[in-house]
């Protein structure tokens, strides 16, 4: 039981912490022009607004799901009896 409440934790947070890590990376374009003041300069996320979304969706539903099985199996069953991690 201990086992797996563990192991699903871990998908948790190495799910937030990779799909952050990617979501919070900034791309930065800077259009040079002859006049100064017509330079531009452009901040976006690296994968994109719509690249962004989407793989934060992602991780939101992987992560959620990780939380799910991690307090499912730290519950004992409805018998009283615990999980246990499958046999190989």
């Amino acid at each position: 039981m201990r086992v797996q409440v563990v192991g699903w934790a871990v998908v948790a947070v190495g799910t937030v912490v990779f799909v952050l890590s990617w979501v919070l990376t900034q791309r930065t374009t800077c259009f040079d022009a002859v006049d100064p003041a017509r330079s531009t300069c452009v901040t976006e996320p690296a994968l994109g607004v719509d690249g962004s979304v989407l793989l934060g969706v992602i991780g939101l539903l992987v992560a959620g799901f990780a939380v799910f099985r991690a307090v499912r199996a730290a519950r004992p069953r409805p018998d009283g009896t615990a999980r246990s991690a499958p046999r190989a």
